[in-house]
This record gives C-alpha cells, structure tokens and sequence, in this order.
C-alpha cells in the first residue's frame, strides 16, 4: 500500500495566469495624436491584449515490463521496478529530451518480487507561454465599429515538451519524443498566428 501512495496523474502544484489589456496613448482623447490627422488614423485607437501561464510539471509514473509469469498475481499492467537508494533521479549533465531521468536510479525487479518504486514519482518538464494579442477599433457610426485583431500564440515559440517516455524496460526509457500539445489549438502549441475583422453593432 505504501508505493500505491502518490500524486494523482493530473496534479499540477503550481500555476500562475496572468493577463493585461493596455489601450496604447494615441488617438482621440489621449495623451499623443489627439488632433485629426493621418497619424491619427493610422496609429489611434490601438490596444495590446497579452495572457502569459506558467505552470509546474506532472507526474510520471515508472514502470517497467513484467510476464505474467514473473509476477505472483498474474497482474502485469503498471508494474514498477526497484528504486536504488541514494541515486537522484535527475541525470548527472541535468535534464535534457534525450535523458530527461536518471536510468541509474532504477534496476529491473527479479523473480517474483514487486518494485519498491512508488507511483507517480518523477516529474516531467514544466511549461510557460505567452501570447498576445494587437486590435485596433475603426469606429464606422456611433453604434458601429470594425475591429481588426492580430493574435500571437506561444509568441516567443518556445518548446513545449511533453513527458518521457517511462517505461525502464524500454531502451528509450527517460527520452521525450513529443510536445505537449501535437493539435492546432490550445496551450503548447508551436508559435501560431490568426488575423480577423469583427464588425460589432
């Protein structure tokens, strides 16, 4: 019952959202540009949207394989090996996609004995993004408007790995072969870019 003792498989300890709206000081009303002009129309009425997240690693649960032979119940799914006392499960040259955790912390359980490793007990790469966002309002009457949006997801582009692979029996044990989101939408995503017009009345 001790090694079953874990964090869930969705337990995310920590994340941090944060978001700002800043409409840009130029245009009707506003600090600069405030006359009618060209520079006016072309740089008025502008506003910078950005939500940037943050968020710690999930857990990943060592395993490794088992006949059903080799274990008493005869139940092979999930089966972990032995944790080597003293040894850090971070590699010695620090966490890299091609060795994300320590093969040296592990070794393959014999006979019919259980792993002592407990479940869920390394941590996978965290995650971070930033997107933005670029709008400006053409108002068309008093109760119309054309907005033109531009937003930038992951702006910065940065990697998003997703877990290693966990299975210590497998010679890819501790590799990450993915990202953490592989669809087109959502957080962690490559650098992605969208431009709309949205008339609101």
């Amino acid at each position: 019952m001790a090694c079953e003792r874990g964090s869930g498989d969705f337990d995310v300890r920590h994340v941090l959202t944060t978001n700002a709206i800043y409409d840009l000081p130029f245009g009707p009303g506003k600090a600069f540009l405030s006359q009618p002009g060209i520079a006016r129309t072309i740089l008025g009425r502008w506003s910078v949207t950005t939500v940037a997240t943050a968020r710690s690693s999930l857990p990943i649960n060592i395993t490794e394989d088992r006949s059903s032979a080799s274990v008493a119940t005869g139940y092979t799914t999930s089966q972990r090996p032995n944790r080597v006392p003293g040894i850090s499960l971070t590699p010695a040259g620090g966490h890299g996609i091609n060795n994300w955790i320590n093969p040296a912390a592990f070794s393959l359980v014999t006979a019919s004995d259980y792993g002592n490793a407990p479940r869920n007990l390394a941590r996978g790469p965290n995650l971070w993004q930033t997107d933005l966002g670029l709008a400006k309002h053409i108002p068309i009457s008093e109760y119309t408007e054309l907005q033109f949006r531009s937003q930038f997801f992951n702006l910065f582009n940065r990697a998003q790995y997703g877990q290693p692979l966990a299975n210590f029996s497998s010679a890819t044990f501790g590799q990450i072969i993915g990202t953490v989101n592989p669809g087109p939408v959502g957080t962690g995503t490559p650098r992605q870019m969208q431009f709309a017009l949205r008339l609101a009345f």
